[in-house]
């Protein structure tokens, strides 16, 4: 750690935080981890999903779990993972620790700040002391600037300047992946991956294209390492790697297939109070209102969870879309009128600043196509 902010309850320090308090409360928060963002974790040989014997598929959180990236442990929540040893909102609370943990996400939950959307839970920034148990103040220390980031910069950096992994790189990269007691032969990821088998990760795009695969497993190491830090977003738009999104339609975990038994037929071990069932009320399939995506929704491919599609009034319920214009932020209509001929006039075709693509000159407005 190179560089972390503190936090405190006292009375001397008063600044404080709320994540533990969301995720100790399920790993809820009304955020979620996707399909695309589980399966870019390695196997711990190193090998992607499809190109390894021993990965047992997503059906259930013991499957998904099983030989993987240990940072997916560390990241995403399963069934039967601590959540506080003083629990006051847990959803299973044993009897015989009186300590709460984990057993499904909180995917129909009516209230949407302590929902998830997907499926797949935060765990990372989770901490399980009850001082800081669900509506208290969260005082865990939060991560300014890690090695690992400054280790990611660099390797992507040499990679794009010279075009091979020379200098630092191989003892950078390895460093990573022995912290996360994984394989630390990325060359055979490498050249295990099948860069048309990863189009549901955007990382794989530049332009509307697919990248190699050497620098695209530099972009996979780095969404793994910062899930969840602020980084993907920023990283995307600088990488152009959002052309393609078009009427895409996002994938949250495997419902269908047995995960859905956790809803419908609740069984946690030595609980305080029985688990409530959940009557499932597919979009489309019944006239009452829907809490989930259908089965034979033709994106849902017979099992996954469709967090846009259980509600056609949702931005998303055709599939996102993505406008290159966003790119770039538009230029304030006050740096215009600075800049004109006369200043503060509204010659802004005098102006010596151009808008950025796509952008009006005038303030509150979208960009073109939207």
């Amino acid at each position: 750690m190179l560089l972390w902010r503190k936090y405190s309850v006292n009375s001397d320090a008063t600044s404080y935080h709320f994540v533990v308090s969301y995720l100790q409360r399920n790993g809820g928060g009304n955020t979620g981890y996707t399909r695309s963002m589980v399966n870019s974790y390695l196997m711990s040989d190193g090998l992607p999903i499809y190109a390894s014997t021993n990965y047992q598929g997503d059906d259930t959180y013991e499957h998904i779990f099983t030989d993987r990236d240990g940072r997916m442990g560390q990241t995403i929540l399963k069934t039967g993972d601590l959540l506080s040893d003083d629990p006051n909102f847990a959803t299973w609370i044993k009897k015989s620790d009186g300590y709460g943990y984990f057993y499904r996400p909180e995917i129909f939950e009516a209230q949407k700040e302590n929902s998830n959307p997907t499926g797949y839970c935060l765990r990372k920034g989770l901490n399980t002391s009850g001082d800081m148990q669900s509506t208290k103040e969260s005082y865990t220390g939060c991560p300014i600037f890690r090695a690992a980031e400054a280790y990611l910069n660099y390797i992507e950096a040499y990679y794009e300047l010279n075009g091979n992994l020379g200098g630092n790189c191989d003892k950078y990269w390895k460093a990573l992946r022995a912290r996360a007691g994984m394989s630390t032969d990325y060359q055979k990821t490498i050249n295990n991956t099948d860069i048309s088998k990863e189009k549901q990760d955007w990382g794989s795009y530049s332009a509307g294209q697919q990248i190699n695969t050497t620098l695209y497993n530099i972009r996979r190491e780095r969404r793994v390492e910062l899930v969840s830090e602020g980084f993907r977003m920023a990283d995307l738009k600088r990488w152009r790697a959002l052309d393609q999104v078009k009427d895409v339609h996002v994938q949250g975990f495997n419902f269908w297939d047995s995960m859905y038994q956790l809803y419908t037929n609740p069984q946690a071990e030595d609980a305080v109070t029985p688990i409530p069932q959940i009557t499932l009320l597919e979009y489309g399939v019944t006239d009452k209102t829907a809490n989930i995506s259908a089965k034979s929704d033709p994106y849902a491919e017979g099992k996954y969870l469709l967090p846009y599609r259980k509600n056609a009034a949702n931005i998303g319920f055709n599939g996102l879309n993505w406008n290159t214009s966003k790119y770039l932020y538009p230029i304030s209509n006050k740096q215009f009128r600075l800049t004109t001929a006369v200043p503060g006039s509204n010659e802004y075709e005098s102006s010596t600043i151009y808008q950025n693509p796509g952008w009006s000159r005038n303030d509150g407005t979208l960009p073109e196509g939207e």
